[in-house]
């Protein structure tokens, strides 16, 4: 009876940490309303190539927004290893009958507007293929 015991305790330890790598990953989702803006860092582009330059395969940001609409401000920006902007970022904003591919050729992307209530997924890109380190804040009006 020990042996039967101990194989439930490997399916039992594989479903928490499933759990609480979902947990994870949805504590990373902006909602609204917001109190503050939100910055957050990390690397452009990926492997995918589309008409809004080459992306990563998951979204680099969520952002659920909780009321009927919610004015919005969405910046990136990102600089090459010599702090020379980045003449070649793209930023996506994919949501609910949404989407919208804006280009830069001067290192950084505004993108203010009105959301409607639900998930938008914000994918920072390049549309030369190359990665940089971006800087993404989002500010509600």
């Amino acid at each position: 009876m020990k042996r039967f015991k101990s194989w439930l305790l490997i399916p039992a330890t594989a479903t928490a940490l499933l759990v609480s790598a979902g947990q994870a990953l949805s504590q990373s989702a902006i909602t609204t309303p917001m109190s503050s803006s939100v910055t957050v860092e990390g690397l452009s582009g990926g492997s995918t190539s589309g008409s809004c330059g080459y992306m990563s395969d998951t979204a680099n940001q969520v952002i659920q927004v909780n009321e009927e609409f919610a004015s919005l401000d969405i910046q990136v920006s990102a600089v090459d290893n010599s702090g020379n902007p980045v003449d070649t970022l793209t930023l996506m904003i994919d949501g609910p009958g949404f989407s919208e591919c804006l280009q830069t050729n001067s290192g950084s992307i505004e993108a203010p507007g009105l959301l409607d209530q639900g998930t938008y997924e914000i994918y920072v890109g390049d549309s030369s293929g190359n990665r940089y380190n971006y800087e993404l804040t989002i500010s509600q009006n």
